[in-house]
């Protein structure tokens, strides 16, 4: 529609070939993908929480990642 603003994504070259190799997937490695893809986030916010925190236990660590979690991915329970 003319005057309002463009809800296309832009997208870099390296982006756009990222997507193209995805697709030539089959479904079952893209979800393998994106496990793989989960976990490391999920390392990676460990790390981060107990980079933050250096004398924090395992129970306190799962406390943290899991408020983490539901802030990161608005999830309620």
């Amino acid at each position: 529609m003319k005057g309002q603003p463009s809800k296309i994504m832009h997208l870099s070259a390296s982006e756009l070939r990222q997507l193209d190799l995805l697709k030539q997937k089959r479904p079952a490695e893209r979800f393998c993908f994106m496990v793989d893809l989960i976990g490391d986030q999920i390392k990676a916010m460990e790390a981060g929480i107990r980079y933050k925190n250096p004398g924090i236990n395992d129970a306190e660590l799962e406390k943290c990642l899991r408020k983490r979690m539901l802030k990161v991915y608005s999830l309620k329970h």
